[in-house]
């Protein structure tokens, strides 16, 4: 028997993140680097709302023209909240 082999890594971030602040209809692209990361167009909604309640999405923009050459894309689970939060869990509790 062989030695174990390392094939990749995968890497892990948890983050809370304010857009924006006010009352808001629709939240329709998520931009980063000049790039869409998200968008109520490509992204895979389900939930309530349309960009505005517990919506829960995959960013993934995987597109080659979205990304130079030799980089590639990247998924991260997304979840939308309106002015209620996140029920039963605050950021204490996730940390």
């Amino acid at each position: 028997m062989g030695s174990s082999v390392i094939v990749g890594y995968r890497y892990a971030l948890g983050a809370h993140l304010a857009l924006c602040h006010g009352p808001v209809d629709v939240i329709r692209e998520i931009r980063v680097d000049d790039r869409t990361a998200w968008s109520l167009a490509d992204g895979t909604v389900s939930g309530t709302g349309e960009g505005v309640g517990a919506v829960t999405t995959l960013l993934a923009n995987a597109t080659a023209a979205a990304f130079p050459a030799g980089e590639q894309g990247s998924t991260a689970a997304l979840n939308i909240y309106g002015a209620n939060g996140i029920p039963g869990l605050s950021l204490g509790q996730a940390l």
